[in-house]
C-alpha cells in the first residue's frame, strides 16, 4: 500500500494516495517513517488547507478501519496499535546486535536515537527541502518532478529506520526496493554504490550456525551477528552522510515563461 501511495503521488492524485497510505498504516505503522517527508510535500502542494484536507481523509480511513475494535474495545485497540515503549528483544537485532544489553534496553539509547532521527530529518529539510518551498507554494504540485518526491519520500523513510533501535530481517522489506535510488542520489562512485549495497545485502544474512544442526535447533541458530550488525550501521551510516552532502536537491520539472511545466 506504502509504494501504490507513492506512485499515486507522483501522478498528483494526492487524495487517492493518502487513502492507501492511510491503509499502509493500519497493516503495518512503519509506514508512519514516510509521514514527515508526506507533510512536506502536502504542504508544499496543496498549501495549508488542502494538507490539513488530506490528513483529514487519512484520519477519516483511520477510524472506518478501527470502528469495529474502536466501539468494542477501545482502550486495548488504541494502546496495542501504538506500543511507543516496546522493547524487542536484543537478539534478534540485526543492526545493533553489537551494543550491550543492558545499553541495547536503555532510556537513554532511545531518547538518543529519537533525537539522531530528528536531527536528520532538520538536516535534511535546511539542506535540500527548505530552499524550495517558496517555489513549491507558488507553483503546487505540478511543479515537482515524480523523481524529487520519490527522493523526499524514500529519504524520510531511510533516515528513521536508520535510527530504529531494532532491525529484524523481516524489515528489510521496509526500504530494500529504493536503496538503489537512494545510493544513486549521491554522489558515490559506481564500484562504492554497489558496494555499500553489497554491505546491507550481507549484513542482513549473517546469521549465527551454533546450535542448527541439533534437533530442536539450539536458541542461538539463526540469530543476527554482532559483525553483521556493525557493517549494517556503517552501510547506512554513510548513505545518510553521503545523501545529506549531495549537491542541494532541485526539482527536475521546470516551469516555463509561459507558467507551464516542463519536464528536463
Amino acid at each position: 500500500f506504502a509504494y501504490a501511495a507513492v506512485l499515486l503521488f507522483t501522478q498528483r492524485r494526492w487524495s487517492l494516495g493518502c487513502i492507501l497510505y492511510s491503509v499502509g498504516v493500519s497493516v503495518k505503522m512503519n509506514v508512519l517513517l514516510f509521514a514527515p517527508s508526506l507533510l512536506y510535500i502536502l504542504l508544499a502542494a496543496l498549501g495549508t488547507k488542502g494538507a490539513m484536507a488530506q490528513i483529514a481523509l487519512c484520519a477519516v480511513v483511520q477510524v472506518v478501519i478501527g470502528f469495529p475494535f474502536l466501539t468494542s474495545h477501545p482502550v486495548e485497540y488504541l494502546s496495542s496499535s501504538i506500543e511507543v515503549g516496546r522493547v524487542f528483544m536484543h537478539k534478534w537485532s540485526c543492526n545493533l546486535r553489537f551494543l550491550p544489553e543492558e545499553v541495547f534496553v536503555s532510556r537513554q539509547l532511545a531518547l538518543g536515537l529519537l533525537c539522531g532521527h530528528l536531527s536528520f530529518l532538520a538536516l535534511f529539510y535546511f539542506r535540500h527541502l527548505h530552499p524550495h518551498l517558496e517555489w513549491f507554494l507558488r507553483f503546487g504540485g505540478k511543479a515537482a518532478s515524480p523523481a524529487f518526491i520519490c527522493r523526499v519520500l524514500f529519504v524520510g523513510n531511510f533516515v528513521g529506520i536508520a535510527f530504529f533501535r531494532t532491525l529484524h530481517y523481516q524489515f528489510y522489506t521496509w526500504y530494500f526496493h529504493a536503496i538503489p535510488f537512494l545510493l544513486w542520489s549521491t554522489q558515490l562512485n559506481t564500484g562504492t554504490k554497489l558496494g555499500v549495497y553489497t554491505l546491507i545485502e550481507i549484513a542482513f544474512t549473517l546469521t549465527d550456525p551454533r546450535g542448527c544442526n541439533a534437533n530442536p535447533p539450539g536458541p542461538q541458530c539463526g540469530t543476527p551477528l554482532e559483525g553483521g550488525g556493525m557493517l549494517l550501521t556503517f552501510a547506512h551510516t554513510l548513505l545518510l552522510i553521503m545523501l545529506l552532502a549531495a549537491p542541494r536537491w532541485e526539482p527536475r520539472a521546470q516551469v516555463g515563461n509561459g507558467g507551464g511545466v516542463k519536464e528536463e
